[in-house]
């Protein structure tokens, strides 16, 4: 395939470095990459503490990926790709958005399944008999 300004990754989606639009891309990623690994720490406290409120934790993580991450998506395309990106970029653009919605989706799905897994149900307890010093009354008379 002969290099094409579409799908080369060496060439710039945004105009300048100094746009709105690479300065708030640029400042998303690292907030990503810093909530991803606080997302790790996070799960790894909730599978340890699975009664302690980690299952509350798990379930808020799954929430958050599942709607943060649109929300940037929609925000990204709509008010600042449209409106400072370079038109000849935006294959290479949707490719990237593509990627970024692929490690999205595995990790809201893994969240959600995990959140809802056996990890967190309680143990079954055994059925406890109580015994009883009363004795069963005798059958009444119905003559």
């Amino acid at each position: 395939m002969a290099d094409s300004v579409d799908v080369n990754p060496q060439h710039k989606i945004w105009g300048t470095t100094t746009s709105r639009g690479y300065k708030q891309t640029r400042t998303a990623g690292f907030i990503s990459a810093g909530l991803f690994g606080l997302t790790g720490i996070l799960i790894l406290w909730a599978v340890s503490h699975p009664f302690e409120g980690g299952h509350g934790i798990a379930i808020s993580l799954a929430f958050l990926w599942a709607i943060g991450a649109p929300v940037w998506f929609w925000y990204e395309y709509f008010f600042l790709y449209i409106g400072e990106g370079l038109p000849e970029s935006f294959e290479l653009y949707k490719h990237g958005q593509q990627l970024s919605i692929a490690i999205w989706a595995g990790l809201a799905l893994s969240l959600g399944a995990l959140a809802h897994s056996d990890v967190f149900k309680q143990p079954e307890k055994p059925c406890q008999q109580t015994t009883s010093s009363a004795q069963p009354s005798a059958p009444a008379d119905r003559s």
